[in-house]
């Protein structure tokens, strides 16, 4: 039996026998290797406590409980609903397949498109054309997919009428016709007494073809009460002013209502509805943008005059709130940067931190944490001295060989993520190792554009996008992405280039956070945020190195707020010290005599001073048995 990635049991579509999948906390009884089959009549767990008399099949392991009706196992997972027109019901239980919607072609093919719940995600699928009852989950001609059903068999492309055309026919010469964004609505449209359609794929995805349906039709278009919604429902209205008999857009009234369904739930008859469509005035292409740039895909797409008011946005947000993975610091959907100088522990931190998510335990000791897989793309470290690495790590974290709930690795693999083919394999990789969280180690080792050019690192983030949309829509999984850069030479104290990544600016400007690391005099990492969609810039914290020569791990050491203030200080005064002397040069005994008539304490002047020679912002010489500090040219510009 062949098993697809989109058939395995995910954190966002779990199992609906015993709710696991293989990403879940190990040694807990949560984790289940298990499967749906691909018509989505079994649901195929591997824990055997859920069994009941149930055999165990196959090379898989598991035990196959039916969706529908009475199961083997005791109990009945899902009673048999009346199925409603061509929506087959299936399961209601989390995340497996709750209908299916039944699209006609003009091959003659059908198309399926399959709702999970109870987050509403979609699936797209055909039949396949030489296995009964199974089913080739995309409608392109070709898929180079490895664990596609398909084989790389060449399909015919299938190219989809409006949902239920079979019932607009007619309503061309007496009758309106309602567009809205999803079958859904269209069901509920007709329980009211309705004539509705929809388009394959919802929002965005109208066709120009679609109009030819609707000739001479009466059309009322319900826009979503959103800012995709209504973009879509202007895109339709374009391609459908020339042709349609009458035209109108309408959104419908109401506290919480985002679309039909929800209106109609609020006791909205067909009468209301029609009464709202006739004082709807005919919709006018007259000043409506034609046109405009896509920052994407830099390709024309249409767009909506209609706009969002500050209140709507503030309820959105609301309603929405971030899923944060890491504390305040990272969010699930974010582009990452950890970025600093050679030396600053950059490559440790990201290994602390996807150690941290993976295990769902605290950052640093100290950050909360969602747990989540992880993957890491290292093209930097040479193998045997990752190894080495990691062996330090997990004597620090008491982590024994029993323990397998560790991030995945890519070594030396050549990944690039400048061309479709390396998106393509990072994509894979994502899919067969069900991750939720990529770091890739460093920028700069995947991809061959020009990191100075801001138009070649636009175009490296925007590939990057569309990973992340692609693992959304075919996935079903909101993927995150941690990159580790480089950073230009650092300065204790100097302007806001001290947080830069290397490059262009656009670098920083892409990504959600930024996390910019130094090390201080004292051996410590200062982290301050470059870029924090989450909260403020600017703030600070240290970070203890500890360890030896067989553990290393790095511990949160407190806000560096105080620190800072007191090294800051202690800069400010060696500068101004040894440019007021003569020849601006001072022994380290004359820096001390002055240092506490300037409220430095030597153990603060020594660790500025360690500091600004790493930064290269004084020189020392011996005049005897005595150091003697000389500023250098970037000192002097301080």
């Amino acid at each position: 039996m062949t098993v697809t990635v989109a058939q395995r049991f995910t954190r966002t579509t779990p199992c609906p026998i015993c709710a696991g999948f293989d990403g879940a906390r190990r040694g807990h009884g949560q984790r289940c290797f298990g499967f749906l089959s691909s018509d989505g009549t079994y649901a195929h767990c591997t824990r055997e406590e859920h069994a009941g008399t149930l055999p165990i099949e196959g090379d898989a392991a598991t035990y196959a409980h039916r969706l529908s009706g009475p199961c083997r196992c005791g109990t009945a997972h899902n009673p048999p609903a009346p199925a409603v027109s061509n929506v087959q019901a299936g399961p209601t239980t989390p995340q497996h397949i709750v209908a299916t919607y039944v699209y006609e072609t003009h091959e003659g093919e059908p198309i399926e498109v399959v709702r999970y719940g109870p987050e509403k995600t979609f699936r797209q699928r055909r039949r396949h054309p030489t296995r009964p009852g199974e089913y080739v989950w995309h409608v392109r001609a070709r898929c180079d997919r490895a664990d596609c059903a398909c084989q790389h068999l060449e399909l015919p492309e299938l190219t989809p009428r409006l949902y239920r055309v079979d019932r607009l026919l007619g309503t061309s010469s007496e009758g309106s016709v309602v567009i809205v964004e999803g079958e859904r609505d269209v069901e509920t449209a007709e329980g009211i007494g309705l004539t509705a359609t929809c388009n394959l794929g919802g929002a965005g995805k109208w066709k120009p073809a679609y109009s030819g349906e609707l000739v001479g039709a009466s059309v009322v278009i319900v826009a979503d009460h959103d800012p995709a919604g209504r973009r879509h429902a202007q895109e339709i209205a374009r391609s459908l002013h020339a042709t349609a008999r009458s035209l109108r857009v309408l959104e419908l009234p109401g506290a919480g209502v985002k679309d039909l369904t929800d209106w109609v739930a609020t006791a909205g008859t067909k009468v209301d509805f029609n009464r709202i469509a006739a004082g709807t005035p005919e919709w006018s292409a007259e000043g409506r943008p034609e046109e405009a740039l896509s920052a994407d895909s830099g390709e024309p797409s249409q767009v909506s005059a209609v706009m969002v008011s500050w209140r709507e946005i503030e309820a959105l947000a609301a309603a929405d709130p971030p899923d944060q993975l890491v504390g305040e610091i990272l969010a699930a959907g974010d582009t990452a940067l950890i970025h600093g100088f050679t030396g600053a522990h950059k490559t440790n931190t990201a290994l602390e931190m996807a150690l941290s998510i993976d295990r769902g335990v605290p950052f640093l000791g100290h950050f909360p944490t969602r747990q989540a897989h992880v993957g890491i793309f290292d093209e930097e470290s040479e193998i045997r001295r990752l190894g080495g690495r990691l062996a330090l790590l997990a004597r620090a974290h008491d982590i024994g060989p029993g323990d397998d709930c560790l991030p995945v690795f890519a070594v030396g693999g050549g990944l690039r993520i400048d061309t479709d083919e390396g998106i393509e394999r990072a994509f894979q990789m994502v899919g067969a190792n069900h991750l939720d969280v990529i770091f890739i180690d460093t920028l700069i080792r995947v991809h061959r554009l020009d990191e100075n050019v801001a138009g070649d690192m636009a175009q490296l983030f925007t590939r990057l996008r569309g990973l992340k949309r692609r693992v959304r829509d075919e996935l079903g999984r909101t993927l995150t992405i941690v990159l580790v850069h480089h950073a230009p030479k650092p300065r204790m104290f100097g302007n806001a280039a001290e947080t830069m990544a290397r490059g262009s600016g656009d670098i920083l400007g892409q990504a959600d956070v930024g996390l910019y690391l130094t090390k201080t005099g004292s051996g410590q990492v200062l982290v301050t945020f470059s870029k924090n969609r989450w909260g403020p810039e600017g703030t600070k914290f240290l970070v203890n190195v500890e360890g030896g020569k067989d553990r290393l791990r790095l511990v949160y050491a407190g806000e560096a707020a105080d620190a800072l203030g007191k090294a800051e200080q202690a800069h400010t005064y060696v500068i101004d010290a040894i440019g007021a002397a003569p020849d601006c040069e001072l022994t380290r005994k004359e820096l001390h005599e002055g240092a506490t008539a300037a409220k430095v304490s030597k153990r603060t002047l020594d660790d500025a001073l360690k500091a600004m020679k790493v930064a290269d912002e004084v020189t020392t010489r011996k005049d005897g048995r005595e150091a003697v500090y000389r500023l250098t040219e970037t000192g002097m510009t301080q």
